[in-house]
């Protein structure tokens, strides 16, 4: 009876969002970009459709991971493969008035940085972006070399209110 109970739990598109809010929280997903007047709404729910459906295929770990960091580098990339790259996306973006386009474009990859080390590290890193910390395995050497992983997007760090979508995106 346990074994039928855990293949119907297994089998529900249920279980990969209990898995999945997990997973969601982590790597800071929110259908907005992080401020109160965010416009136009950002379309990650999609994102989210994709982690769920990778818990729900038991996609192998290394596979879930490969395909979030670098699945547009993938040979014969997939929309779906190009998709799961959002994880590098789900950053605050503003529009407000004198913000510095290159400014906020760092932000951005300073949280991939950070975002990386939480969920593939399990550590901290944001205090190496200013400083070395005397027990901390984490150096400001180390930020700034992870730093190069993430910073060849070519995106704009800003986005405005004309409705354009900020490089680089996927027409879904």
């Amino acid at each position: 009876a346990v074994e039928r109970l855990t293949d119907r739990l297994l089998a529900s598109p249920h279980y990969g969002e209990r898995l999945a809010r997990h997973w969601l929280d982590v790597v800071r997903y929110g259908e907005t970009r992080g401020h109160e007047f965010d416009y136009p709404i950002p379309n990650a729910w999609q994102y989210r459709d994709w982690v769920v459906k990778a818990f729900n295929n038991n996609t192998p770990y290394n596979q879930f991971i490969t395909e979030q960091l670098a699945g547009d580098l993938l040979p014969n990339p997939t929309q779906e493969t190009r998709l799961a790259t959002a994880f590098n996306r789900l950053h605050r973006m503003t529009n407000e008035g004198g913000s510095v386009a290159e400014e906020w474009r760092e932000e951005g990859v300073a949280d991939r940085v950070k975002t990386f080390g939480t969920a593939f590290l399990g550590l901290t890193t944001e205090c190496a972006r200013c400083h070395d910390h005397k027990y901390d395995p984490i150096s400001q050497r180390d930020f700034y070399a992870l730093t190069a992983f993430f910073n060849s997007i070519n995106e704009h760090g800003l986005y405005d209110q004309g409705g354009i979508v900020p490089t680089p995106s996927l027409l879904l």
